[in-house]
């Protein structure tokens, strides 16, 4: 259950707000809100993700996850957790054949890094999530590093070349 929490943390950290033309896909499909298993939950709400703020940022030992919403989207947040922790927990009982649930590109390496065994640690506030991913091998480390940057890159695609792939937000 605490993997599929981390999962969840993750998965949030690397949502883009709200841009022209498919708003919930990358080119590449790093990011596939519509058709991610996971990601999908987080676009139920279509006001939730511009009333989030994140990001993603290498750290010495992995990398870190830093998210913000907004009070009044506290509840849709927690209901797409529950639903995303729920596909996870059915994934991991075996109700779920993991290599037959459609995933983004971000959720597959998401996966990939708890598989290496990654340690993962959640603080949650009452408007913020901070998430830390932390492993001992330099090569899960940069490829953690790896994940931190694409996240960044990915989003500043989604949101149009935006430099600051937050500048669309409220918040």
């Amino acid at each position: 259950m605490k993997r599929t929490l981390m999962l969840m943390a993750l998965v949030l950290v690397a949502l883009p707000a709200l841009a022209a033309g498919n708003p919930h896909k990358t080119p590449s499909g790093w990011f596939d809100m519509e058709n991610c298993e996971f990601c999908r939950h987080l676009v139920a709400d279509p006001e939730l993700l511009p009333h989030c703020r994140w990001e993603t940022l290498p750290i010495s030992d992995g990398m870190m996850t830093v998210m913000t919403v907004e009070p009044e989207y506290a509840a849709s947040l927690k209901k797409a957790g529950e639903a995303i922790e729920s596909v996870a927990a059915k994934m991991h009982s075996g109700q779920l054949d993991p290599t037959k649930v459609k995933m983004c590109g971000y959720c597959q390496a998401y996966g990939g890094l708890l598989m290496a065994g990654v340690k993962m640690e959640t603080i949650k506030g009452q408007v913020a999530e901070v998430t830390l991913a932390r492993h001992t091998d330099p090569k899960v480390i940069a490829q953690m590093h790896e994940m931190a940057r694409r996240n960044t890159d990915e989003m500043a695609i989604m949101m149009g070349g935006a430099a600051d792939p937050h500048a669309g937000h409220k918040h």
